[in-house]
């Protein structure tokens, strides 16, 4: 399964006018990840690399991140967070290694979203505190 998606990580590095070395350079990866990863022929990559990626970019993480096609059907934000509840509710099958793994990358995720306006961390609709691109 592919992390990263390749086709939005080379239109995002054509937007910004970098060759695929200025990119990885600037980002402190090696030239081949950037090939590989625009290719879709590498399907596992670091959180800090894609992180690197997104900073010189000037984009979000979520928006290098592949979409699965059960997400990709532009379905509205009730079904985003079935989603993630299916999800979440699947992460009880992993080993607890795993678990806190990913509960600190969630945290550290969440930790990096601008904070939301007053009214939207108030509403108590889920969907409105879902990050729209």
């Amino acid at each position: 399964m592919d992390v990263v998606d390749g086709m939005t990580l080379r239109a995002l590095r054509t937007a910004a006018n970098l060759s695929g070395r200025e990119l990885a350079r600037q980002a402190g990866v090696h030239h081949s990840l950037v090939s590989r990863l625009e290719r879709d022929v590498q399907g596992d990559v670091s959180l800090a690399a894609v992180a690197a990626l997104a900073r010189v970019l000037g984009v979000s993480v979520d928006r290098l991140l592949a979409t699965p096609m059960a997400t990709a059907t532009g379905r509205g934000p009730t079904d985003l967070v079935y989603d993630l509840q299916v999800e979440v509710a699947a992460l009880g099958t992993l080993p607890p290694d795993h678990q806190r793994q990913l509960a600190a990358v969630l945290r550290a995720y969440r930790a990096s979203l601008p904070p939301l306006s007053a009214s939207r961390a108030t509403s108590g609709d889920a969907a409105s505190a879902m990050p729209h691109e």
